[in-house]
């Protein structure tokens, strides 16, 4: 067979045989990064609020190299972080660097101390509904609002109300306390879930505002202004 009809054979059978390819590698999406949007430092609680993005995968964070305990499991929303005497014994009013770890890297924000972080002296008298409100506060639906942003609330010096409205699990949550003046008597409650307790001290409803101010307003609202107020109900 001449060299030509060899080559024209050798030929047809490259470009008949069938052929294989190598799959390209599909690259995985990568993961949101995370954001924050505001900080706010509850010193009457030891607590700092971090909101933004994509917060879900925050494990450990530092305020002025200091290290702060993470609170909870983080919601892509917030993440809430406690701090203890290492950090209001050496943390004075300023600027000071905030760093968050995630699985994205490292955040680094700078948060101004406007006062000592030293928490206040508890309440004269102590609030009756504390242990039930503290008990929703921590716990999961059905028996409580932990993890369930707040809807709206009123934060007046006679009257403190929060709502919470779980829609996930059709639940609502109201947490008031009231001083009625005119009578001298005031009450707290968890509408519809406890009794009403009443008392008749002015210091006992102040008891119970400045639990559900620093435990709840400060720490779950934004601090946007145009956050909502409740109605009076």
């Amino acid at each position: 067979m001449s060299g030509k009809w060899l080559y024209i054979i050798i030929t047809f059978f490259i470009l008949t045989a069938p052929q294989t390819f190598a799959a390209k590698p599909v690259k995985p999406p990568a993961a949101p990064s995370s954001e924050i949007f505001s900080v706010v430092v509850n010193a009457s609680q030891s607590l700092i609020l971090v909101s933004g993005s994509n917060l879900n995968s925050v494990s450990a964070g530092t305020l002025a190299g200091i290290g702060l305990t993470l609170e909870g499991t983080p919601s892509s929303a917030s993440a809430v972080f406690s701090f203890g005497t290492d950090v209001t014994d050496n943390v004075g009013i300023g600027s000071h660097v905030l760093k968050i770890t995630t699985d994205s890297g490292d955040l680094s924000l700078s948060v101004y101390i406007p006062s000592p972080l030293i928490p206040p002296p508890p309440p004269s008298e102590p609030c009756p509904c504390y242990e039930d409100w503290e008990n929703f506060r921590t716990s999961p639906a059905p028996n409580g609002f932990q993890g369930v942003a707040l809807n709206c609330y009123i934060d007046d010096p006679d009257y403190t109300y929060v709502y919470f409205e779980d829609l996930a699990n059709n639940l609502g949550w109201i947490l008031r306390t009231e001083w009625l003046e005119i009578i001298n008597e005031g009450y707290c409650e968890a509408y519809l879930d406890t009794p009403q307790l009443r008392f008749f001290s002015q210091a006992t409803h102040e008891a119970c505002a400045t639990y559900l101010r620093d435990n709840i307003i400060v720490i779950y609202t934004d601090p946007d202004p145009s956050f909502p107020v409740c109605q009076y109900p």
